[in-house]
């Protein structure tokens, strides 16, 4: 505003330098106006390559054919995670298969974006996505990055732990021990080496409790039979040379519904002879409770032998299996036997090897496994070495809330906890999702899932947890297309302790939140955990998996190379240290090979795929909300998949392609607003408190191509709020739809909301003041050379926001709206802000110009004020020598000359900026050095724009309104 400058220039300089209608050109001086301007302007040593942008334009390279579930979706850019409820939405995007869309970035934003897609039959992207320079790419293959820092592979620390030395694995087929590093021994050398351990610890023993038929056990002169603990586990008697046990919870029947042994009459073991040694005797016997034994003894070669159980001795407490010298046996089978016409054959529900309730057949043990030494593994079927890995590096990983959690693990979702994966319901949702059977959804579920790497590194973000156990999280990895013996691979455990308590916290992450108690995730009301609300936050930790090179053995590194296949595993219960066969690997096939096979905890056959042959389905993968969700049971008996659930993040490709449907609505969030502040003075300069005229701008779009949207036409609603009118002169403004021209859009436009006074065809104020005199407020604008659309916003700023005649108040003189604190001064008043809505709808045609649309690029917001007997438009600087509605060239050449310096009267902040109060320049330095302002980082910014470009969000609030 002229009169209440303080920076004018001297009548001196105006003489000399400034145009007036009356002048002519020879006594214009551009220099002396140049250094005026320079003088005025409020921060020394103005960046001579600023352009006062405090957004930019990205362009985003959209392309959703590889989902089929829908033929157009709706993707929208979030700054941040749009349940956080901080998050601003930055566009709307309808596309048909692939589209082209650019939208603004605050260029103090971070280069992630949260991006969300939905169909028709739900949500397949879900996540954040990095920004390239000013590209974005958003497709299912494009890399997803968590909102944390993530680590770079000059960060690989990571090493192996040393005690993994003292693993020792057997080799069935050579009949040697192979110790960490290759190292091959006897067995006289192994035998003499595992007492230096004491004797206890040599040899233990394990069981699976499920249906098996394992290839071979090592049995070494000793005594075999059951625990009282749910894992088999026994003790080494040196004396004799014998593992000695008790029996597990109440008897062998515990894993068949409790079964007795009453309800049967004879205990069997059975053994392939091709591999036993000659003139070995096998004796086999069960000791009752009551002291009494009864045993028998069989040549080896004889295949089998077998016991008959006392009639009304049911308490057996111990059962023994002992050969008369060194030797292996590999054992076929362990049975209970019930005669045909006994009723206890079915009432266990269970049968033998065909699976049927009336086979006289029982498999009860696996003894696949055994450990030889702390740390010492021996496997059948080759060599497992497991490798703890120590150095690994942890963050947090994204964020979810509990309303984003609740659709997959909530009430009728597919990991909801308790519900067996092939229950009806589950099966149905499967079916649904994939627009098939519920024979082919059960196939999918139980194909299980490894992934192939493309190059780069692999995250495995922690995201849920349904158990009260402690697993371990390990992967193995190998040559895509290989022929290699998976179990000789290096087993590595990338997560010793994968509980929840322990990698998930609810408010904050690691010791800033609440650690997640076991069970609690698993554990809704009505749609919410524990009292929490929807938006609370839940975050996991992240992993990165690491390489040691094609052989196994480099230096650790983050970064894969394209082409491995990786597997992962968990090992229930810390079982990695003493049982690997009681490893849950995430492909069927795998399980089947350590003879960890199919059986039903349920015991009602429920599972219509159940073949207690075929291994064991331990873990399935899901594609939802753009994630691969890989779940694990980790051996209860709910069959939920959900005791440990993650995703892996980064570059590879996934072996499934599964969309499951979202069941709640989605999160909204306000689009974002941009602040417009104006200097009244142009061409001349002013106090530079930028409040003239404060008014902010946000798009809202409703594309044709988004699934909510029934129109052939593109809508843009444009929301205009004039928020401050700081000056004492009449001021009109209109909005400028740059490149949007009348063949690409509906000739009238729609004021949906209307709060400015005299915004209507009725006679108003705007009539008799300003520079729009009878204009239509839905009349469109033609630019002095060329057609882009102009809609008038306003013919009187000070009428527009208070209805009141702008001469009737102060006694004649305009007064200040909302920029003076003190609400007494004579020249200031206070009013609401004042809000209209202008909906623009765009020709079909056209939706290339309608998805390309932005603040930055498109909406030329500005003010007409008069000067020196002339109007005058005030832009942005991007826009600062437009000639919208009237020539501000009033005297021929030589004008242009003097306007093109880089100093702004006008700005856009890319938020609801707290405009600075009456007279208080927005930020000031001298001879370079700040001094002050209402934003003191203004200066910094001004002087270098590659530093400080979040100077708005720091402002001395004693000096804004």
């Amino acid at each position: 505003m002229k009169l209440k400058s303080t920076f004018l220039i001297t009548m001196a300089l105006i003489t000399a330098a400034v145009i007036t209608s009356c002048q002519d050109e020879e006594y214009y001086d551009s220099d002396a106006y140049a250094e005026a301007i320079a003088s005025a302007f409020p921060v020394s040593d103005v960046d001579p390559n600023q352009d006062w942008s405090t957004t930019t334009t990205i362009t985003a390279e959209i392309d959703l054919s590889d989902y089929t579930s829908s033929s157009k979706y709706t993707v929208n850019i979030y700054s941040d995670n749009p349940y956080s409820g901080t998050s601003t939405l930055y566009t709307t995007v309808g596309v048909s298969g692939t589209a082209k869309a650019k939208f603004d970035l605050p260029a103090s934003a971070s280069s992630t974006v949260y991006v969300t897609a939905d169909g028709d039959e739900g949500r397949v992207i879900s996540r954040f996505f990095t920004i390239d320079g000013t590209s974005l790419t958003i497709n299912k293959k494009a890399s997803s990055t968590s909102s944390a820092k993530q680590r770079t592979r000059s960060d690989c620390d990571v090493t192996i732990r040393d005690s993994v030395d003292t693993y020792i694995a057997y080799d069935a087929s050579a009949e040697v021990y192979i110790s960490y590093g290759g190292v091959t021994k006897s067995l006289s050398t192994w035998i003499a080496e595992c007492e230096e351990y004491g004797a206890e610890e040599v040899l233990t023993g394990s069981s699976y409790n499920g249906p098996f038929e394992p290839s071979s056990v090592v049995v070494y002169g000793t005594e075999l039979s059951t625990s009282d603990s749910y894992d088999w586990n026994g003790s080494f008697d040196s004396s004799t040379n014998c593992l000695t046990c008790t029996t597990a919870w109440g008897g062998l029947g515990y894993w068949y519904g409790g079964a007795d042994w009453s309800n049967y009459d004879a205990f069997k073991i059975t053994w392939d002879t091709s591999t036993s040694s000659v003139g070995l005797n096998l004796s086999l016997g069960v000791t009752y409770s009551s002291g009494s034994e009864t045993t028998t003894t069989v040549p080896v070669s004889s295949g089998g032998a077998s016991v008959d159980l006392e009639s009304g001795k049911s308490s057996v407490s111990q059962w023994s299996l002992t050969l008369d010298q060194w030797g292996t046996l590999n054992i076929e089978g362990v049975y209970l036997i019930a005669s045909s016409s006994s009723s206890s054959s079915s009432s266990n529900g269970y049968g033998g090897p065909g699976g049927s309730s009336s086979s006289s057949y029982s498999y009860i043990f696996d003894f696949n496994a055994y450990e030889l030494v702390e740390g010492a593994t021996v496997v059948s079927s080759g060599n497992i070495l497991v490798y703890l890995l120590d150095g690994l590096e942890t963050e947090a990983a994204e964020e979810w809330t509990l309303a984003e959690m609740y659709e997959l693990f909530g009430d009728d979702a597919f990991f909801e906890e308790s519900v067996f994966y092939f229950s009806s319901k589950k099966l149905q949702l499967v079916a649904d999702a994939l627009g098939t059977s519920t024979g082919d959804a059960l196939k999918a579920i139980e194909a299980g899932f490894s992934i192939k790497t493309t190059g780069g590194e692999i995250n495995v973000p922690m995201v849920f947890g349904a158990t009260e156990k402690t697993n371990s999280l390990g992967y193995i990895y190998y040559k895509s297309g290989s022929d290699v013996n998976i179990y000789s691979l290096p087993h590595y455990i990338l997560i010793e302790d994968a509980s929840p308590q322990n990698n998930l916290y609810l408010n904050g992450w690691g010791s800033s939140g609440t650690a997640v108690a076991a069970m609690q995730l698993g554990s809704w009301t009505d749609g919410t955990i524990s009292g929490y609300s929807d938006d609370t936050s839940v975050y996991g930790t992240n992993y990165k998996l690491v390489y040691f090179g094609e052989n196994y053995d480099e230096d650790a590194q983050y970064e894969f190379p394209e082409g491995y296949t990786v597997v992962f595993f968990i090992a229930p219960a810390d079982d990695y240290k003493s049982n690997n066969s009681r490893f849950n690997y995430s492909l069927p096939d795998l399980n089947q090979g350590i003879g960890h096979y199919d059986y039903d905890y349920s015991g009602t056959n429920e599972n219509p795929n159940l073949d207690i042959t075929r291994g064991a389905v331990k873990a399935t993968a899901w594609s939802y909300n753009g994630h691969v969700f890989l779940g694990f049971e980790d051996g209860g008996w709910d069959e939920d998949l959900n005791d440990i659930v993650f995703w892996a993040e980064g570059e590879y490709e996934a072996d499934v392609d599964v969309v499951v449907p979202s069941t709640r609505d989605n999160v909204t969030n306000d689009t974002q607003e941009y602040t417009f502040c104006y200097e009244d003075n142009f061409p001349v300069a002013g106090d530079y408190d930028f409040n003239d005229i404060v008014m902010s701008v946000k798009v809202e779009k409703y594309p044709a191509e988004t699934t909510n949207n029934t129109s052939t036409n593109d809508i843009m609603d444009i929301t205009v709020k004039l928020k401050a009118v700081g000056s004492t002169e009449p001021i009109g403004a209109s909005m400028r739809l740059v490149g949007v021209t009348s063949s690409m859009v509906q000739e009238t436009y729609e004021i949906t909301s209307q709060e400015f006074f005299g915004s209507s065809t009725a006679a108003g104020y705007d009539d008799n003041y300003g520079y729009f005199n009878t204009a239509s407020p839905t009349t469109y604008y033609t630019k002095q050379s060329g057609s882009d659309k102009v809609i008038e916003l306003f013919n009187d700023a000070h009428y527009a926001i208070s209805g009141i005649d702008p001469y009737t108040k102060n006694n004649g003189i305009r007064v200040m709206y909302n920029t003076i604190q003190d609400k007494s001064n004579v020249n200031g008043d206070t009013v609401s802000v004042k809000t209209n809505v202008y909906r623009v709808i765009f020709d079909g045609s056209n939706h290339s110009t309608y998805n390309n649309f932005t603040v930055k690029d498109n909406i030329d917001l500005f003010i007409i004020e008069s000067y020196n007997g002339g109007y005058y438009e005030v832009h942005t600087y991007d826009y600062k020598l437009a000639e919208v509605l009237q020539p501000w060239n009033q005297n021929g050449e030589g004008d242009e000359e003097a306007y093109t310096d880089n100093y702004p009267w006008a700005i856009m902040i890319p938020t609801e900026f707290e405009y600075p109060i009456e007279w208080t320049p927005i930020g000031t330095s001298y001879s370079g050095n700040v001094t002050g302002g209402a934003y003191p980082y203004f200066s910094y910014w001004a002087q270098d724009c590659t530093t400080y470009t979040d100077w708005y969000e720091y402002p001395d609030n004693s000096l804004t309104y």
